[in-house]
Parts: C-alpha cells; sequence; structure tokens
C-alpha cells in the first residue's frame, strides 16, 4: 500500500464519520440503547421513568460527556439519562437505508446445521518401528565373517548377513548327523528340533541331511528386504546371544507424525481420513487416515502428536521428509453457527451486530465455540434465524458503543475523556490492516501490515502477541485482517482487537 492509498484511506474514514455524524444529527442515525433511550417521555412513560434507576447523565450532542448528576453541557444544553436497565440491555444503532448500503452493510442467518472442521498441520516421515528386527546370535561364537559394512546399506531377502562360529552349533551339526546315521526317528527329530532353535534354516537342515558334512560357521541369511539401520559388532567379535549384532527395517511402510494445534485437538480420532502432500513430489497426494492419537502433548510445543502409517511399496517415501497434512475431522451436529466475519473479537470477549430490521441494529456479546474455515460456532447470545452483519460491522459496533468510534476509525486521535473529573487517561488503541503471513504460536501471528501512520511505522512484516481473551483461531494464512494495536509496558504493541475481512487470495 503506497502513501496515497493511506491519505485515501484516511479521508475516507474521515468523510465516513462526517456522514454518520451528520445523519445523526438530521435524524437519520439514531443511536441509542433501547427505545426507552428517547429523552422527553419517547421511550417510556412517565409512570415507568419514575421507577427507573439513573446511571449518569449525558451531553444530548456528545454521550462521552457525563455527570453524576443532571445540568448542562458544554453547549448548554440539558443533559439526558441514562438508565441501568439499557446499560444492561446493551448498545443499538439506527441508520437510514441509504447510510447503511453506503456503508455496505450485509447479513447472513445464524443457522443450525452439520459444523464440519478441515485440519491443516505439517507431518515429518520416520521409520515404521513395527518393522524393525533385531539381529542377536542364539549362541556363543566368533563372527568369522560380517556382510554389512555400514547404516544405510539395503539387504535382499536371502543375503548373507554374516558367518558366525560357534562350538555349540557344530555339536548341534554333529548330533544330528550321528541321528541320522543310527536311523532312530525320535533321535533325528530332538536333533532338528535343536538346530531349528539354534537358527539353521530348514534349508540348512535338509543340506546337512543330504551331504552329512558338518560345517565350522553357520551363515545367517535376511528373512526380507531391508534397511541397516544400527550396526553393533564388525567382523572378528566375540558374540554373546544378548549381543545386537545389527539392526534391520522395512520401507514398505512408513510412519508419518502429524503435530496439531491445541485447539484442533478435540476433533482428533482414530480413523480420520487425512490427505498428504510432500515438498519433494509437488503436486502428488497420497491418501492416509490417523492410525493412532498420542495421549499426551508435547510440552514445549503444546501440541498433539498424530500417526500415519504410509503405504511406500514404490520406495519414494524416506524418514525425515517434510509433509502437509490435511485431516477432515466427523462433522459435529446440531451445531448453532454464524460466519467468522460476523464476529468481532475484542479483549472484552466476542460480540456480533444483529440486524433487527427497519434499519435497526444491536451489538451482542455471544460466547463462541469451535471454529472451522468459514464459520464460528455459537454457545450463547444468539438464536437460529438471527440475522447477523458480516460486512460493515466494524463501524455500526464502533457507532453503537459511542466511545470507541472514533478510536478505532481514527487512531492518530488522543483518547477522549470520559467525563468532567480528570479520571487516568486509557491506553491508546491504533487501528491497522493487513494481511495474516502465518500462525507462529498459541497466540501470535506473522502479519504483513500497511503503513502505520499513529506509530510512523512503513508497511513490513511483523510478528503480533495477541493481548489475553483475544482469539485467533479465526484467522489463517493469507486472511486479510482489521486490529488494533495497544502498547505494553515493554514498550512493545500487542494485537487488542482483531477481525477477518477478508482472503487475500
Amino acid at each position: 500500500m503506497n502513501g496515497k492509498t493511506i491519505i485515501a484511506a484516511l479521508l475516507g474514514a474521515c468523510v465516513m464519520l462526517a456522514v454518520v455524524w451528520f445523519g445523526w444529527s438530521a435524524g437519520w442515525v439514531d443511536v441509542a440503547m433501547t427505545e426507552q433511550d428517547q429523552p422527553g417521555g419517547m421511550a417510556a412513560d412517565a409512570g415507568d421513568e419514575t421507577t427507573r434507576k439513573v446511571a449518569y447523565w449525558v451531553a444530548p450532542m456528545d454521550p462521552n460527556f457525563r455527570q453524576e448528576k443532571p445540568g448542562k453541557s458544554p453547549m448548554g444544553m440539558d443533559l439526558i439519562p441514562v438508565y441501568t436497565d439499557q446499560i444492561n440491555q446493551g448498545a443499538s444503532i439506527s441508520i437510514h437505508p441509504q447510510i447503511a448500503q453506503n456503508l455496505g452493510v450485509r447479513t447472513a442467518k445464524a443457522s443450525v446445521g452439520d459444523f464440519h472442521r478441515t485440519v491443516h498441520a505439517v507431518g515429518y516421515t520416520q521409520w515404521d518401528e513395527a518393522s524393525f528386527e533385531m539381529l542377536h546370535p542364539r549362541a556363543a561364537g566368533w563372527i568369522e565373517k560380517f556382510w554389512l559394512k555400514s547404516v544405510g546399506d539395503t539387504v535382499k531377502r536371502g543375503e548373507v548377513l554374516y558367518e558366525l562360529f560357534a562350538p555349540l552349533l557344530v555339536s548341534a551339526q554333529r548330533e544330528y548327523v550321528t541321528a541320522i546315521r543310527s536311523n532312530n526317528r525320535a533321535l533325528i527329530d530332538a536333533a532338528e528340533d535343536r538346530m531349528s532353535a539354534l537358527g539353521f534354516t530348514r534349508q540348512q537342515i535338509s543340506a546337512l541331511r543330504k551331504s552329512r558334512k558338518v560345517s565350522g560357521r553357520l551363515k545367517v541369511q535376511s528373512d526380507r528386504d531391508a534397511v541397516v539401520t544400527h550396526i553393533g559388532v564388525r567382523e572378528g567379535n566375540y558374540i554373546k546371544p544378548e549381543t545386537n549384532i545389527a539392526t534391520l527395517a522395512s520401507l514398505k511402510t512408513i510412519w508419518l507424525d502429524v503435530d496439531v494445534f491445541e485447539a484442533d485437538s478435540i476433533w482428533m480420532r482414530e480413523g480420520l481420513a487425512a490427505s498428504v502432500q510432500f515438498a519433494g513430489y509437488p503436486g502428488d497426494v497420497w491418501h492416509s487416515q490417523v492410525a493412532y492419537v498420542y495421549p499426551e502433548l508435547d510440552p514445549k510445543t503444546r501440541s498433539l502428536r498424530l500417526r500415519m502409517v504410509m503405504d511406500n511399496r514404490d520406495g519414494r517415501l524416506r524418514p525425515n521428509m517434510f509433509s502437509k497434512v490435511t485431516i477432515q475431522a466427523e462433522p459435529r451436529v446440531d451445531v448453532l453457527s454464524v460466519p467468522r466475519e460476523a464476529v468481532i473479537h475484542s479483549g472484552n470477549g466476542a460480540r456480533v451486530v444483529v440486524a433487527l430490521g427497519d434499519g435497526r441494529f444491536a451489538v451482542n456479546a455471544v460466547k463462541t465455540g469451535v471454529v472451522n474455515q468459514e464459520r464460528v460456532e455459537i454457545l450463547q447470545g444468539l438464536k437460529a434465524g438471527d440475522d447477523v452483519v458480516i460486512s460493515g460491522q466494524f463501524l455500526l459496533d464502533a457507532e453503537a458503543n459511542g466511545e470507541e468510534a472514533l478510536q478505532r476509525l481514527d487512531s492518530s486521535m488522543d483518547m477522549m475523556m470520559k467525563d468532567s473529573d480528570s479520571q487516568p487517561a486509557q491506553k491508546q488503541a491504533i487501528f491497522a490492516t493487513g494481511t495474516v503471513v502465518e500462525r507462529t504460536g498459541e497466540n501470535t501471528l506473522m502479519i504483513n501490515h500497511a503503513p502505520i501512520l499513529a506509530l510512523e511505522w512503513p508497511a513490513m512484516t511483523m510478528q503480533f502477541r495477541a493481548a489475553p481473551g483475544v482469539s485467533i483461531d479465526h484467522v489463517n494464512s493469507n486472511d486479510r485482517v482489521e486490529f488494533l494495536l495497544e502498547p505494553e509496558a515493554d514498550g512493545s504493541y500487542c494485537i487488542s482487537e482483531l477481525h477477518k475481512t477478508g482472503d487475500a487470495r
């Protein structure tokens, strides 16, 4: 965004403020809590007003001017009362249809239905630990010949791994030959069983039965295609049954460990379908499913680990490859939800602007639940069929909440005093816009923001932390956002409000 665009945006905001102010003065825009707010008995009869409790008094033309008792405003006008029940009912606003059209106000329905969630995560391949095979000798002896040279070597089924000389193996062969010569079936069977227990294969036993020649070395062969992942001995070593000679593993299947954020962990179940893409194979998609959900979260990253078993009979995948994973979670049924754009998040919680009809709008505090790519679950504050504003709600919310209007739309202006008594000044919030680059943590975002004149910052990419209570679950990479920044004690700035306005793509 260049300088001309920034100036045009600021001029547009000022013109919009002027239009809203003029409309309010002319009767097009009426900011009020409820109908009962009108002075002079327009909202309630005199009998009701005598029983209602006054919270404070405000100037008709400046709701920021407050007093605890009746009096005159700086413009010489009588102050009007604001009742406690009006405060509890929440803010509302009435806007002329032409003004609403100029603001680009659009609405959508709060609806009940199936709530789908697509979880995006990253994964890393590793050896299928179920395929590990530890090689141990069945008898103590010496390795006369060792054919495994280094970790990473591949071996084929039937290939000789090492040759072992062991006195016990020689003795077992001699006993078998003696049993054959005696033609005693019981002795032959016992000798064969002993040789099998010591590691001789059926082929080796059959060859000895035919040749009746005792061999000083036992050739140990691989029973499958595999890769050497560990070597524990070398040629000439004396080994015992507890010695780990080597470890073999198969690459026909490979594990994919996937890390998902804590907020997404409640959706994870074994059996969920997933699609996987690897950077080394652009455009290719592997299909798998969640085979195992680990029982605990990582103590450092606060992420939940999942395991998928990938078919790798073609040998294209290798351990330690990076991947992008998309998991389709099971939908939740009968969930009340609204579009994500409808929810305004701030340090004071979430709220939505509800269209009441006839140009009237109300600001409702809501309690939100889970979030997907398009909608937000509403646990409290709305009902099915409510019309919620999904475009222009920032301006409506600002206008309906009086004191926050100039703060949101013109961040470079000083905060106005709340009343005539000199109360301590609040922190000045600064309005900014930008595009989310990525989520870098549970409460941090990398944002490519437009120039921020109030801070004399040029357009650049920065990481911002969300203030406590401010959710960032409703935004993803490439989302266009509007946000408010508030200074912290260390001189940095945190996000006090965050609102999605669209997708940069």
